[in-house]
């Protein structure tokens, strides 16, 4: 393959990984089959490699493809996420594509702060009330999936 269209899809590749959670290589091969890409898991495999991206979160709910530069934030962002759960969290309850979170009085800008920042694979966004957080989820990933992955946070 000419280096040109290399060079396109590394940069069609980043767009995407920065945009996007991608958990599987498979989904960025038909991503890029999408955009006018032929290629193969094969050749995603290798230009993962070249771009140094790698999967974070591996063995959880919340594994994706990250590029080296995002992978510090992306841990330093659930580490805080963590934190805000541990210290601020009551309870969670799932409905439809929602989550609803209740927690500590006044902490609710916080914990939805941190969910914003760190999203979790599904989290659409959040809306935060005093005490309540609603989660909003992907129609895709759903509600109860969404809350067993915050859950999660809680037993690393």
């Amino acid at each position: 393959m000419p280096r040109d269209r290399s060079t396109i899809r590394h940069i069609l590749i980043r767009k995407i990984l920065t945009e996007r959670e991608i958990t599987s290589q498979g989904e960025l091969v038909d991503l890029l089959n999408e955009a006018g890409h032929r290629v193969t898991q094969s050749t995603v495999s290798r230009d993962l490699s070249e771009l140094h991206a790698a999967k974070v979160g591996e063995g959880t709910d919340r594994e994706r493809y990250v590029l080296a530069d995002q992978r510090q934030s992306v841990d330093e962002g659930w580490d805080q996420l963590r934190r805000a759960l541990e210290d601020y969290l009551e309870g969670a309850v799932p409905s439809g594509n929602l989550v609803v979170l209740k927690v500590r009085s006044a902490t609710a800008g916080t914990v939805a702060a941190a969910l914003d920042a760190a999203p979790p694979v599904g989290v659409v966004g959040t809306l935060a009330g005093d005490d309540t957080v609603v989660v909003i989820a992907a129609d895709d990933v759903g509600g109860g999936t969404v809350e067993k992955t915050i859950m999660s946070f809680l037993e690393e």
